[in-house]
C-alpha cells in the first residue's frame, strides 16, 4: 500500500511531465504557425515575438479547461494559440508604451527594430489571433474579443492610476480587466470548444478569473523583491496593492516618501530600500499575500463541481504552485 507522501511525489512527477509535454506541444504548434508566415515582411519580428521563452500559462489553461471537460488538446490548439498571440501583442505594445529596453533578458522588439515595427507587429499578432479563433464560432470569437478589449481598457487604467485618484476597488477592477480577463477568457473558450455544459463553462471561467487575479498580485509582490534594488513598478509608476495599502494606511511622512518615489526614474537605492522597509513593517506585504491566498482558495473551490479527473487535479496543482512559493517546482515542470 502506497503512503500519502509516495502518492504525492508520484503525482508531482506525473504533473511535471504533463506540463512539460503540454508546453512542448504549444511551442511546436507556435513554431508551425510562425513558419506559415514566412512570406510576410513582418516574419522576422513575428518570429522574434512569438518564439521567445515563456511559461505559456494562458494556452496551457485553455487546453487544460478543454481536457477537464472531455475535449482534446488537438481540437483546441489553434484557439489556445490565439489567446497567446493576443497576450504577446499586448506585451509588444506595453514595452513600447513603457519604453522598456529588455524583456526576459532580451531586447524588446522596438529596441531591436523600431517603434513602427513594434506597432505593426502587435497589430499583426491580433489579426492572426482573430483568424485562428474565427473557426471556433461566434461565441468563442466574441469571448476572445471581449477579453482583448478588457485588456486594453485595463492597460489604460494602469497608466492613469495614481495614489491620489485610485482606491482598492479601482485597483481590483484594473486587475480584472488587464490580467484576469485573459485567463478567464482562455478557460471559458477552452471549455466551450470542448462542448462543456454551461455550468462547467462558468466554473472554469471563474477559476481563470481568480487564478489571474492571484497571479497578478503574486507577480506584483515578486517585482518588489526580484533582486533589483530599485523595483521597476516603483520607478515606472505602476500602482500595486502593497504600495496602495501603504499609502492609504501610512503616516504623512510615508505618503510623502511614496509620492517622491513613485514614477521617479532617478530614484536612489537608499530611498527604494526605505520604501521596501516600510512595506514590510506596515504589514502591506502580508495584506497583499492574504489576497493571493484568498484567490487561490476561490480558484480551487470554483471547480469543485467539475467531475473528478486527472485534469481537474492538475488545475488545482497549477494554481497552488503559481500562487504560493512553488515557483521553482513550476519552473522545473516547464523546464524554464
Amino acid at each position: 500500500m502506497e503512503e500519502v507522501g509516495e502518492i504525492s511525489t508520484k503525482f508531482d512527477r506525473e504533473f511535471a511531465e504533463y506540463l512539460r509535454t503540454l508546453r512542448e506541444f504549444v511551442n511546436q504548434r507556435m513554431k508551425d504557425l510562425v513558419s506559415q508566415q514566412i512570406t510576410l515582411h513582418l516574419y522576422p519580428q513575428l518570429s522574434y515575438a512569438l518564439l521567445s521563452e515563456g511559461k505559456r500559462l494562458r494556452p496551457i489553461l485553455g487546453i487544460l479547461s478543454a481536457e477537464a471537460t472531455g475535449g482534446s488538446r488537438e481540437k483546441v490548439a489553434d484557439l489556445a494559440l490565439a489567446g497567446e498571440l493576443i497576450h504577446t501583442a499586448s506585451l509588444v505594445h506595453d514595452d513600447l508604451i513603457d519604453d522598456d529596453k529588455l524583456r526576459r533578458g532580451k531586447p524588446t522588439l522596438h529596441m531591436k527594430w523600431n517603434r513602427d515595427d513594434a506597432i505593426l507587429t502587435g497589430d499583426a499578432l491580433i489579426s492572426l489571433a482573430i483568424s485562428l479563433a474565427a473557426s471556433y464560432g461566434a461565441e468563442i470569437l466574441r469571448t476572445a474579443a471581449n477579453a482583448a478589449l478588457d485588456l486594453c481598457d485595463g492597460e489604460l487604467m494602469e497608466l492613469k492610476m495614481t495614489f491620489q485618484n485610485s482606491d482598492e476597488d479601482d485597483f481590483f477592477l484594473k486587475i480584472k480587466k488587464k490580467t484576469a480577463s485573459a485567463f478567464s477568457g482562455a478557460a471559458r473558450c477552452g471549455a466551450i470548444a470542448s462542448g462543456a455544459t454551461r455550468s462547467e463553462v462558468e466554473a472554469l471561467a471563474k477559476y481563470g478569473e481568480y487564478f489571474g487575479t492571484g497571479y497578478q498580485l503574486k507577480d506584483d509582490l515578486n517585482n518588489l523583491f526580484r533582486g533589483n534594488p530599485v523595483p521597476t513598478d516603483l520607478v515606472k509608476g505602476r500602482l500595486t496593492l502593497p504600495l496602495l495599502h501603504l499609502f492609504q494606511s501610512g503616516s504623512e511622512k510615508i505618503r510623502t516618501l511614496l509620492l517622491e518615489s513613485f514614477g521617479n526614474p532617478r530614484l536612489s537605492e537608499g530611498k527604494a530600500a526605505e520604501v521596501l522597509s516600510e512595506l514590510r513593517k506596515s504589514g502591506s506585504i502580508d495584506y497583499c499575500e492574504n489576497f493571493v491566498k484568498e484567490n487561490l482558495n476561490w480558484a480551487k473551490n470554483s471547480i469543485q463541481t467539475l467531475p473528478d479527473s486527472r485534469y481537474k487535479t492538475i488545475l488545482v496543482r497549477v494554481a497552488e504552485l503559481v500562487l504560493t512559493d512553488g515557483d521553482k517546482l513550476l519552473a522545473q515542470s516547464l523546464r524554464l
